[in-house]
């Protein structure tokens, strides 16, 4: 979940890069030489300056920002912060400085980073040990240049000036404020790289010589599991009317981070109501619904967070909103979530993009999935696991996010896999081409299984068979409810039951259990055990909310469908399969399902040749008791392949004009499991379909088309090849 920030807070180029990397080297050669390498340098020795006396500058603000709402508070709030920095300027740290260093401090907090740049680079080319140039450089390298393990480098040698001032005199107001200004920017800087141990030194360092700033450390305390410490220093400020906001938030991600699903959801609420219009809150507040099955409240939360008028969050609402719509089987209305999403977060300040870059890519991975473009969201999938998002910002840890990424990651693999070994079954691509890609996709999904489960550990094996698992990976992460369903193929049968009944000890919920029960029918149906896998299946679906989780129903259709048909029970089979195909038959691919058919067809060797490449399919299968599929002419010169379930319902069909071209067949026939894997939408959302229009297909095509034109870059065909490999 998202933490309020409480600090309200381009390339190198050769003249400083070079330079720079080279004083460091030496610099660490010396270090090793005088202490030894294998010593520990003390990063955080403590403050060498007595505490500051009355009358000191409010250099790091001890009251939070007021909303925009409230005018007149807002206005005083920033008044004062400007007066702080008006005086710095004028009247101490740079009194006597040169203009050109006024100039570039004003710059820096001006955020007019072009310009800060330019000056930094002249300030170090003349000194490079100057304290305001060390300064201003890392806020140029963080919040323009988003490269804070060089930031980090740039305050810490600022830091080491200031703490030498302190070591000559103890008492010196200006080395003093100096060394506020810094450990203030070098929190920030720890806090976005969620480095929470030296977020918590440096929050120290700042209360040995200025104020106490207990808001400063209780997030990095929950991030590291110290629950009694956080609600400690949260006691410490909590009612007083400075950080209530904070306190607040702080206290609701404690509980979600351990596991209280009612308690963290009332907090929230609570928050909610006192604090109705910050964006993060609001935020966190649709996270804890979801984790309590309260969907409708959690998007209601989403929309109220996007239109919240505090602009503090580093996040956007509206990428797990489109997460809980494709979750609901509305793919249409999280395509117009994820565009709202790529608007909202062009409005935030660039260094916060990477905070949810991958994230967001994640979710764009996610819809094309649903709408079947396994090439384009595999593209989206690698971006976000080639560049994961900082996770200092939110109360999911690295290991978590690398586990997020590396399932979504190996679903879309996966998928793209199964397509692929249907496209060559039916003679759709080259064969050499196809094996030779086909082998590079099982060597991918290799390596991401690897890497996935090297991440585990049991606790975090047991939170993954959680549904909407509180207190970490969930759709804040993109891992949807069906994922789960993917653990059939990650994780050994044997270990994930366990995981499962540990799951259930701890968890108290009526709600939760078909959800359990659900993926207790995959692991029932992997081993064969057909009458468990076909009793749990139907049981979860008797209580699974029908509309919220319509795409882990179709997975569980599934199951259901395939247990049943092996007990030979086709009707009950076909009747679950239909369910499936309607709402969500990428769920076939991913668990591995064929598809009983039946062919018939009026004659013609076109036709027949139609029904010879559908029969070798390897994701249909032919019985007579399966599902009808029809190839006849149609009118003038057009060819119909209509497909029906049990009880003579149509389920798709498609209509092509005739062509003696040379591949006709397997064209017709890959169109018609692009049509079979595009889900069907409701009336309410598409017109329905003509015989020779497809419309609701065309529809489907022209906003992935959108989407991509909108996100990041449009895709277009590159003169470098696709790698071999995945890098994950």
């Amino acid at each position: 979940m998202p933490q309020v920030d409480p600090m309200n807070c381009t390339h190198k180029t050769i003249t400083t890069f070079a330079p720079r990397l080279i004083l460091d080297g030496v610099l660490l050669l010396i270090a090793c030489f005088v202490v030894g390498c294998d010593s520990e340098i003390d990063i955080y020795p403590p403050a060498p300056f007595e505490h500051v006396g009355e009358g000191f500058p409010e250099i790091i603000a001890l009251t939070s920002e007021p909303l925009v709402d409230d005018q007149p508070a807002f206005d005083e709030y920033w008044e004062r912060r400007s007066a702080v920095f008006e005086k710095a300027r004028n009247e101490t740290i740079l009194a006597e400085a040169p203009e050109i260093e006024k100039d570039l401090f004003d710059a820096a907090h001006d955020e007019n980073f072009a310009l800060a740049r330019k000056l930094a680079d002249q300030v170090l080319q003349e000194n490079p040990d100057s304290l305001v140039g060390l300064y201003a450089m890392a806020h140029v390298e963080a919040y323009a240049e988003n490269d804070f393990a060089y930031a980090l480098n740039s305050i810490r040698r600022a830091r080491a000036q200031a703490e030498a001032m302190g070591r000559r005199n103890p008492r010196d107001p200006i080395g003093q404020e100096w060394y506020i200004w810094i450990l203030a920017t070098e929190w920030h800087i720890l806090f976005s790289l969620d480095r929470s141990e030296e977020v918590i030194a440096a929050a120290e360092r700042i209360e040995q010589i200025y104020a106490p700033v207990p808001w400063m450390k209780d997030f990095s305390l929950i991030k590291l599991e110290r629950f009694d410490e956080a609600r400690a220093e949260i006691a410490k400020y909590r009612g007083l009317g400075t950080f209530d906001l904070d306190a607040d938030n702080s206290v609701m991600v404690i509980e979600d981070k351990l596991k209280r699903r009612e308690s963290s959801l009332e907090a929230a609420r609570a928050m909610c109501q006192r604090f109705p219009e910050r964006r993060a809150l609001q935020y966190n507040l649709g996270l804890a619904a979801i984790s309590n099955a309260s969907f409708a409240e959690a998007e209601q939360a989403f929309l109220a967070a996007a239109a919240a008028t505090d602009d503090s969050a580093s996040t956007t609402p509206y990428v797990p909103l489109a997460a809980l719509l494709v979750q609901q089987g509305r793919f249409p209305e999280a395509l117009d979530a994820l565009k709202q999403a790529q608007i909202d977060r062009g409005q935030r300040e660039p260094y916060t993009l990477h905070n949810d870059e991958a994230n967001t890519n994640l979710a764009i991975a996610s819809v094309l999935l649903a709408y079947n473009e396994a090439d384009l969201a595999l593209r989206f999938a690698r971006r976000a696991t080639e560049s994961p998002d900082r996770a200092g910002s939110t109360s999911i840890n690295e290991r978590e996010l690398r586990i997020s990424d590396g399932l979504v990651l190996w679903t879309i693999q996966k998928y793209a896999r199964e397509e692929l070994q249907e496209q060559l079954s039916i003679g759709a691509v080259p064969s050499g081409a196809a094996l030779a890609q086909l082998a590079s996709l099982q060597s991918a999904l290799w390596q991401t299984k690897q890497k996935f489960t090297s991440e585990l550990i049991h606790s975090l094996t047991v939170d993954l068979v959680r549904p909407h698992r509180a207190g970490g990976i969930g759709i804040e992460s993109q891992i949807l409810s069906w994922h789960q369903f993917m653990l059939l193929d990650l994780i050994p049968l044997g270990v994930l039951e366990v995981a499962l009944s540990a799951a259930e000890k701890g968890e108290k919920p009526d709600w939760v259990s078909p959800y359990q029960q659900a993926i207790r029918s995959g692991i029932r149906m992997r081993k064969h055990d057909d009458a468990e896998a076909l009793r749990l299946a139907t049981a979860a679906l008797e209580k699974l909310p029908p509309r919220a989780e319509k795409v882990f129903r179709g997975f569980v259709a599934a199951i259901a469908g395939q247990a049943a048909w092996r007990l030979d029970q086709p009707d009950e089979a076909i009747g679950h399969w239909s369910t499936a195909m309607r709402d969500f038959p990428q769920a076939f691919r991913l668990l591995d399902i064929q598809i009983p058919i039946r062919l018939s067809h009026q004659g013609s060797d076109l036709e027949q040749k139609v029904v010879a490449t559908l029969a070798s399919s390897s994701r249909f299968f032919e019985d007579p008791r399966g599902c009808e599929i029809i190839v006849r002419p149609f009118q003038d010169q057009q060819l119909l392949i209509e497909m029906f379930r049990n009880d003579r319902s149509r389920h798709l069909e498609i209509l092509v004009p005739i062509s003696s071209e040379e591949g006709f067949v397997e064209t017709t026939v890959e169109l018609f499991h692009q049509r079979f894997f595009q889900p069907l939408v409701e009336l309410t959302q598409a017109d329905l379909g003509s015989l020779d229009g497809s419309p609701v297909a065309a529809r489907m095509r022209r906003e992935v088309d959108q989407l991509l034109s909108d996100f990041i870059q449009t895709e277009q065909p590159s003169s470098d090849p696709e790698p071999q490999s995945d890098p994950m």
